[in-house]
This record gives C-alpha cells, structure tokens and sequence, in this order.
C-alpha cells in the first residue's frame, strides 16, 4: 500500500497520513500536481490525495492523467471550491472522492477513502460496541449504554465517530480542535466534551476505562475486543 500525497501544508500532510492510519513508508509527499507524474514513474501508487483548495483547469486535466495512467489509482481531492460546476468538472475526470470544504465532512470522507484503498475500518458498521454494556449508534447518533439511550449533539458525535474509528489512537488537543471544530477555539473546549463524552457512557473521569488521556499527549478510546 503506497498512498501520494500532494500539498503544501505540512499541517495538513500530518492530518491525513494520521487518519489513513498508515505507516510512514507507506506515504509519499510532494508540494505540487506537477510533481506527481514523476513519482508515479518511480513507485507503484495506490491512491493519490490531492489539496487543491480552488482546482484550476490544469489540475482537472492533471486528475485526468492520473486515472489515465492507472484505473486502479484511487484519487481524492480536497477543496475550499463548494460550487456544482467544480465539483462535476473533478468527478468527470474520475477523482473517486471530492470533499468541499474539509471541516465538515472530514473523517467520514476520509473513512470512505480508507475502504476504498482497502484498508481495514471499524466505521463500516451501523453500530460499534465501545464496551461490553455500552453501544455507539453511528446511524442514529446515539450512545445506547447499559438499555439507556444517550443522544448525541455534531461536536459529541464527530468526537466519538473519530476515537470509534481510530481506537487506541492518540489525539493531541491540538488535532482535535483542527478535525473537530470549523472555527478557532479554545484548547480547553476539547477537555469539556471530553467530560460529556464520560458522562454519556458511565465513565469515571478520575479513573477512566473507556475514554482516556495519556497525560501530556492526548486522548484516545480505548480498544475493545
């Protein structure tokens, strides 16, 4: 598995080799579209990411000659460009997922991607047991934890969507403000919906079992078999 990567944000680079749950010498980065012709020339590629915040006509073009080169080459871009006519024009030259604006459907596109590579994710089901009494509904945006049923706001849910599919992860503050929150705010924000997380699935904050935090790095969901 050998995944390309085109951007000029190492934040971003950072971002997505993470949540493809991916080892480094699985991943490739180069800073334009122009440069992914010749590491397609180099290396057998699996997918291709492409950050193409608002895609001009060469990069339509260039997406065409990514797909001509292999079918096989699973090709997502990522825009801040909402519009119809952008989108169809990227679809047309057979990019297999097109996210607009990134914030907002993030970890589900990312998900989809991830199946498509073929690459094992728990979020494929309707519901993912996160605790032998304790049910994260992924459909109906529920926690179902010992028969009592727990709904679930956006922020809640996108914060549990992401643990559920990434268990035993570690997630920096840092990384859950940029994949959870569209606007800036404050780093304490993360520890709050961490504590109503908690709160929904009965877990004790001072010795949590579920959810926890590895002190000075993050937190994560532990895993369950």
């Amino acid at each position: 598995m050998r995944i390309l990567i085109v951007s000029k944000k190492s934040k971003f680079l950072q971002d997505v080799h993470r949540l493809l749950y991916v080892t480094e010498n699985q991943v490739e980065h180069v800073l334009d579209i122009g440069d992914v012709f010749e590491a397609l020339e180099r290396k057998t590629i699996d997918g291709v990411i492409l950050d193409l915040p608002y895609p001009k006509e060469k990069d339509v073009k260039a997406c065409q000659e990514i797909k001509s080169r292999s079918a096989n080459i699973k090709v997502l871009v990522l825009s801040m460009d909402t519009t119809t006519e952008t989108r169809v024009s990227i679809m047309k030259a057979g990019c297999d997922i097109f996210i607009a604006d990134p914030p907002t459907m993030f970890i589900e596109k990312i998900s989809e991607y991830r199946a498509l590579l073929g690459i094992r994710d728990s979020v494929g089901k309707d519901e993912i047991k996160i605790a032998p009494d304790i049910i994260f509904d992924v459909k109906g945006w529920k926690i179902i934890c010992r028969g009592d049923i727990k709904k679930l706001p956006e922020k809640e849910y996108r914060m549990l969507y992401l643990f559920a599919t990434y268990p035993g992860q570690v997630f920096t503050t840092d990384q859950l403000l940029e994949i959870i929150w569209d606007e800036r705010t404050e780093k304490e924000r993360v520890r709050n919906y961490v504590k109503k997380i908690r709160r929904k699935i009965g877990d004790n904050g001072k010795n949590p079992r579920i959810l926890m935090h590895e002190h000075g790095v993050g937190y994560y969901l532990q895993k369950y078999q």
